[in-house]
């Protein structure tokens, strides 16, 4: 058993290599939402703050699982600004199911009265306690 779990450990720890750059393009889509491609400077910034941020730090000193939580909050980011309120809310609820802080980005929408963002997350909660 624990063979298995020290495997499955391992491949997400190298698999968020790879969901990292994803989140990085994510993430320069949603901030830059003009017409065309975004400029490769956008990229390059994105990257370099990403690299410089606690979540990829910890991932390489402590060899902690970020990128997956990273990803998902990046990509509810890009939904928000692409007007898909529930899927934003059903990223977030997921990325809060693997860390609480999350959550608090609900809260700010909930300040904000972004309904469809929180009915979203409440659709989440319950496809995750469904599952369970």
């Amino acid at each position: 058993m624990l063979g298995g779990l020290r495997a499955s450990a391992t491949f997400f720890y190298f698999i968020q290599f790879l969901l990292f750059p994803i989140a990085i393009a994510a993430l320069v889509k949603a901030v830059c939402p003009g017409p065309g491609r975004p400029p490769w400077a956008a990229y390059g910034v994105a990257a370099v703050l990403t690299l410089n941020a606690q979540p990829f730090l910890e991932t390489l000193a402590l060899h902690k699982v970020e990128g997956i939580e990273f990803l998902l909050i990046c990509l509810a980011i890009l939904a928000f600004r692409r007007r898909r309120d529930l899927l934003c809310g059903g990223l977030l609820m997921a990325a809060a199911n693997l860390k609480y802080l999350p959550a608090l980005l609900l809260v700010h929408f909930g300040f904000k009265r972004e309904w469809k963002v929180l009915w979203g997350a409440g659709i989440g909660a319950a496809l995750v306690v469904g599952a369970l």
